[in-house]
């Protein structure tokens, strides 16, 4: 299979090929199992589990499940002969029961998979993709400590990114239009309907109708280089902030050059504060109200001159970076910008995490040369607590107007809407192939292995692997 090109993409053929031989589905087969009970009779299961689930990465790639169903009913020219002899390849003599029969399952077996049997694995699939995602991020150098950049000056490889995506339902009825009385017989009807779908308002202020998901993502300086490390469906049980905090902080835990996490203004203080007391930095922009973010007196803080005493000197934060109120000879007070020189982590000495501060440089007014720094805490104290004051609501690591955040934050956003378009254009008129976050789920971990998988075939052969395919696999 060649593959990678001036575009790092796989041809349609290759991508094709690599769904009936699909490491990821691979993975999965080993750790999946039917709720068996001998008590409760029944025919027994014709076919291992891991055939459906391949089923749902084909339905990403055919369009729907009938086409995959006709592309199985083809003998001569059709996957299922393939895909046996894959398996036969991948698990041999050693897993007898993962090789599936020579006549191919039907789409009534697959609905009945996808009704009992799936779901009551779905938390078992997510982890192992989410596992062998890390693990291929990191044989591709992202988010590891041998990746360059550092907490102070973050690189793009080091830095995670995320968002929400809302994808259309199936139907345009919602639960609540659902339910339908005829005015002449009285007779009460329900549209067909998905019970999870919701209307919702994006950022921009567009209402849109249909299930949220939300993915976290890194990648490399290359074109294509991604790899998605997670996707959880939004639920109103927990917040998006939350839930994407939860994502990056899992995979930050294998993933341990991870430095910080980009996503959009939807991360508020208390979201930013759990990063941050984690070891990791935010690069979010500051919350705006009428399309401007608010100046704010954050408080005094120690200036440590290169010569002479100590000194207090007021900070106010201005679209998040700090500046030193001065004073001129007539009495009048102007803000002036400190540089950002480092940010210090330290472990707590009782109850675990991390504390994070940043040192700035002060500007002589008069030289303009360096007079000592202000070190500055960036995650919520105990004081703050007690006054009421929000920190990592107002002051940020990186605002929006330095360096790394329009290096690094700004692309990686551009990618993160990227990638939501990508899924959003590969879904039959941009609707969901299934009802519901359940199965939904299901179909965003699939489309998550079909993806991650084509990432690895492509940049298998720049790592100087003898084969298309990384050693990925977890060591005893």
């Amino acid at each position: 299979m060649k593959t990678g090109g001036r575009y790092n993409r796989l041809s349609d053929d290759a991508r094709r090929d690599l769904c009936f031989d699909n490491p990821f589905v691979w993975a999965v087969a080993r750790d999946l199992d039917y709720p068996r009970n001998p008590l409760s009779g029944g025919r027994p299961n014709a076919y291992p589990l891991w055939v459906f689930f391949m089923w749902m990465v084909l339905i990403h790639e055919y369009g729907s499940s009938r086409r995959v169903e006709e592309a199985f009913e083809d003998s001569n020219h059709g996957p299922w002969r393939r895909i046996r002899e894959a398996a036969l390849r991948e698990f041999g003599n050693d897993r007898t029961d993962l090789i599936p029969l020579e006549t191919p399952p039907t789409r009534n077996q697959f609905n009945y998979s996808l009704k009992h049997h799936l779901p009551a694995n779905s938390a078992t699939i997510a982890g192992v993709v989410r596992r062998r995602s890390r693990r291929l991020a990191a044989a591709l150098g992202l988010g590891v400590e041998q990746s360059p950049g550092s907490l102070s000056r973050p690189a793009v490889e080091r830095v995670a990114y995320g968002d929400v995506t809302v994808m259309t339902a199936r139907t345009r009825s919602l639960q609540r239009d659902a339910r339908q009385v005829d005015r002449t017989t009285g007779e009460v009807k329900y549209r067909r309907h998905d019970p999870d779908a919701r209307r919702h308002t994006t950022g921009g202020g567009t209402v849109v109708s249909g299930l949220p998901w939300a993915f976290t993502h890194v990648r490399g300086k290359q074109r294509n280089q991604q790899v998605i490390l997670a996707v959880d469906a939004v639920s109103q049980e927990v917040t998006e902030g939350h839930l994407v905090v939860g994502q990056y902080l899992e995979a930050a835990a294998e993933l341990t050059g991870l430095v910080g996490y980009a996503y959009d203004r939807a991360l508020r203080g208390v979201h930013l504060d759990l990063l941050l007391k984690a070891g990791h930095v935010g690069l979010v922009g500051v919350h705006q109200r009428g399309g401007k973010a608010r100046d704010r007196y954050h408080g005094v803080e120690t200036h440590h001159p290169a010569d002479g005493p100590s000194t207090s000197v007021e900070i106010h934060l201005v679209g998040g970076a700090p500046h030193v109120r001065a004073y001129d000879v007539d009495g009048n007070h102007r803000l002036r910008p400190v540089r950002r020189k480092r940010i210090n982590k330290r472990p707590n000495k009782t109850g675990g995490g991390f504390r994070l501060s940043a040192e700035y440089e002060v500007l002589d007014e008069a030289t303009g040369e360096t007079d000592g720094y202000v070190r500055i805490r960036l995650d919520q104290t105990d004081e703050d607590i007690l006054a009421g004051y929000n920190r990592p609501e107002h002051l940020r690591a990186f605002p929006e107007d330095d360096a790394v955040f329009i290096e690094i934050q700004r692309p990686l956003r551009a990618s993160a809407e990227s990638a939501n378009r990508a899924i959003d254009d590969h879904l039959p008129r941009e609707r969901l192939h299934h009802f519901g976050f359940e199965k939904g789920q299901l179909s965003m971990l699939a489309w998550q292995a079909h993806r991650n998988a084509q990432t690895e075939a492509v940049f298998a052969p720049q790592l100087g692997t003898s084969t298309a395919r990384l050693n990925l696999k977890q060591s005893a």
